[in-house]
């Protein structure tokens, strides 16, 4: 528990999204966004309908993004997905990431698709991703009666480096590090710090 304070406090110190970006705009999130709270229907005025809405709140549209890629990710591995080296944790590929947004801003106002729009997107949901996965850990802390080493998924004390290493990624990133931001933007920042965690116990 006291990791999972020390991370939220080193979370709520970097900066956040720039105020002029698509998803740092506030708008009402589901808050549980993943396929099984989605039904599809020709009769649906937008093509579908959203349920399961008790976590509905206003936020920026990056955590709900971010919540989404984070669960498309765990689905991966019912269907046979194995961790490998380059690819510790699951999550999904960056074809699939830069046409969901590209997909979201053009039915924004902005409606602007280039290429620099999609990526500056799913940088800042990157940096909404660290928060949104700290969230669902403690949520997980709640679930399992305060328990953290019977959590799911590896529980806090597999999850908590992954987090504290990609935090220092995306502060690189920010810092004009383009190399980091790239990798971020390609593999997705968790599965970053997940490889960099490993690559240093391997070095210990």
């Amino acid at each position: 528990r006291d990791g999972l304070r020390a991370e939220a406090a080193a979370l709520a110190a970097l900066p956040p999204a720039a105020a002029s970006s698509a998803a740092a705009a506030v708008v009402v999130t589901h808050g549980d966004l993943h396929p099984g709270n989605v039904i599809l229907s020709a009769d649906a005025p937008a093509g579908g309908w959203l349920v399961d809405l008790e976590h509905v709140a206003p936020r920026q549209a990056a955590t709900d993004v971010a919540y989404f890629f984070a669960v498309l990710g765990d689905l991966r591995w019912p269907a046979g997905w194995t961790p490998s080296a380059a690819a510790p944790i699951p999550y999904p590929p960056v074809e699939t990431r830069r046409a969901f947004a590209a997909a979201y801003l053009s039915a924004t106002a902005e409606g602007d698709m280039g290429a620099d729009a999609v990526d500056a997107f799913l940088f800042d949901v990157e940096r909404a991703g660290l928060r949104e996965r700290l969230r669902l850990m403690c949520v997980w802390v709640l679930l399992c009666g305060g328990d953290t080493g019977g959590m799911l998924l590896g529980g806090v004390g597999m999850y908590l480096p992954h987090l504290a290493s990609a935090r220092g990624l995306l502060a690189a990133a920010e810092a004009g590090d383009t190399a980091a931001r790239a990798d971020i933007l390609e593999k997705g920042l968790v599965v970053c710090g997940a490889i960099k965690t490993a690559a240093a116990a391997s070095a210990a």
